[in-house]
């Protein structure tokens, strides 16, 4: 069964509010459900069962079982932790008929202090949960008519959380306490966000709220900062930071033009210039036994033609785990930490900044 969108939903908060132009550039283009958020989908189809029924058994495929199984330990941690006596998974909050959200998971304290969760099957883009806007539409969704609005009505405290995967595959819990007066402030100036999209007529207004939008590759903003970036010198070192930021936004740019391109042609539209073509076919065993079995005597055994290595770290500690064994590979002198090498990274990163070798060479010939 398709998944219902809204078009002012959770996910399009963000974006609503920062730049309200964005729904009516996006008219006409059709919605393409990525493989990640299939993903997505199945993953909160197997948690859902596991909060109501408390385990699942039907058939899944083995790494949604996995990645749920993981953040189900992060959600029994938080409940835990904050003692949470009722909650509702899958909950639906509707304001109106195109402004709806289903929140990931509701809840309340026995201290009464509502919360308000959301699952994050992605490892990619890491998502904070100060200030986020899903989870203040969920809230304020909730509040106004949900299944579970029972639940936190009468709540003037909440605790935002976010459970994602890292990109090694730890959940991480990411929380944040608001107040039903900040939840009721949101949603007013969204309400007036929302009227500006449907009156039409406004001035894109490009940021990190352009992430997914379904007409970024077409939007004047965007278009407008790419040709304006032909302009400049980039081995300019006087505005070359200034050009860095211009390429983060632009890479997601061009990602956003190849993936409208790839849709359009894959529905039989044309796109002049360009055509969809068979990927390069390279070779592959047809079946790896029957190729042992027909060559291992011929070239000296299994071993001339099989390697065995040992699995990534993750794999293993995965495995440590499973087994229920107290090892630490890292206290047991398994592991070291080395950098690849250096690479750009905004101010704002946390990492120091370290000196190249070019540089360093640099600085020692400038005291000789």
């Amino acid at each position: 069964m398709p998944t219902e969108h809204a078009q002012f939903g959770s996910s399009t908060a963000k974006r609503t509010n920062n730049c309200p132009a964005w729904v009516e550039l996006s008219k006409g283009i059709p919605n393409h459900e990525s493989q990640a958020a299939a993903d997505g989908t199945a993953v909160h189809s197997i948690i859902e069962v596991m909060l109501l029924d408390g385990e699942f058994t039907d058939k899944a495929d083995p790494d949604h079982l996995e990645l749920a199984e993981d953040l189900m330990e992060a959600i029994d941690a938080s409940m835990n932790a904050h003692n949470i006596t009722d909650y509702e998974p899958e909950c639906r909050g509707t304001v109106a008929e195109d402004v709806f959200g289903t929140i990931d998971f509701l809840g309340v304290t026995a201290d009464g202090v509502g919360v308000i969760a959301d699952v994050k099957s992605g490892r990619g883009v890491q998502v904070d949960a100060v200030g986020n806007d899903q989870l203040l539409f969920a809230a304020w969704a909730a509040l106004n008519e949900s299944s579970g609005k029972d639940l936190i009505e009468k709540c003037e405290k909440f605790i935002g959380i976010i459970w994602q995967p890292g990109r090694d595959g730890t959940i991480h819990i990411k929380e944040w306490e608001f107040t039903r007066a900040e939840v009721d402030r949101w949603g007013a100036f969204h309400v007036e966000q929302i009227a500006k999209a449907r009156k039409g007529g406004q001035t894109p207004n490009p940021g990190d709220h352009c992430a997914f939008c379904p007409a970024a590759f077409k939007c004047p903003a965007k278009t407008g900062d790419a040709l304006r970036a032909l302009q400049f010198d980039p081995a300019d070192l006087t505005i070359i930071g200034e050009n860095m930021d211009r390429v983060e936004e632009l890479k997601a740019w061009c990602k956003d033009v190849e993936k409208a391109a790839y849709n359009a042609l894959e529905v039989g539209q044309d796109v002049k210039g360009w055509k969809l073509v068979a990927s390069r076919a390279t070779r592959k065993w047809k079946d790896e036994a029957a190729a042992i079995k027909a060559l291992r005597r011929k070239l000296g055994g299994v071993k001339a033609i099989t390697v065995t290595k040992l699995l990534g770290i993750g794999a293993v500690e995965k495995a440590i785990k499973k087994a229920d064994l107290d090892l630490d590979i890292d206290e047991m002198g398994l592991t070291v930490k080395e950098s690849s090498g250096t690479t750009l990274a905004p101010d704002s990163d946390k990492r120091p900044a370290v000196l190249s070798a070019e540089a360093f060479g640099a600085a020692l010939a400038s005291v000789k």
